[in-house]
């Protein structure tokens, strides 16, 4: 299944070609989806805004959640005071907090105001940031990792990765 749209209740105007969705939205496209509890989308064109939602980027196996988050292009989108992470939403292991963010998941995600958290220590301030969520596969360094243990004190780790070949 390549499109999917659920919701607890649902009004569609046919001439805009807009539905406005609630309660328990997911809003499925390919491997990508989206959540929220109120949803503006407009069915032709595939794009709208979320209050308080979650989104999905498979490729990149990262979550987003945010007050505010829109869809605005295939592959761009804007969000508002939000976090992202790779780990589970709920309760992450690390995420970067942010004020703003526009991600292009054909190049790089820029956040404003953003800093870096392991669990709930804020590790890292910057009032700009880029993050990689290219979907191709490209050499260059992934997300930092941090971590503190009774046995080896604070770790942190930069992992780089080396694309030798497409596939």
């Amino acid at each position: 299944m390549d499109r999917l749209i659920r919701a607890d209740w649902a009004r569609v105007e046919m001439e805009k070609r807009q539905a406005e969705l609630r309660g328990g939205v997911v809003i499925q496209f390919g491997k990508n989806w989206l959540k929220g509890d109120h949803v503006i989308w407009n069915l032709d064109k595939e794009t709208g805004w979320v209050d308080g939602g979650t989104v999905y980027f498979a490729e990149n196996q990262l979550y987003a959640q945010s007050r505010y988050l829109a869809k605005v292009g295939p592959t761009q989108y804007t969000l508002k005071e939000g976090y992202l992470t790779g780990c589970d939403p709920e309760q992450p292991d690390w995420k970067v907090r942010f004020d703003e963010m526009k991600v292009d998941l054909e190049g790089v995600a820029w956040a404003s105001h953003s800093s870096f958290w392991v669990r709930n220590v804020p590790v890292l301030y910057s009032p700009l940031a880029v993050l990689p969520v290219e979907q191709k596969r490209r050499t260059g360094f992934l997300i930092p990792w941090g971590g503190y243990s009774d046995l080896s004190g604070f770790d942190v780790e930069v992992p780089f990765y080396w694309a030798m070949r497409e596939d």
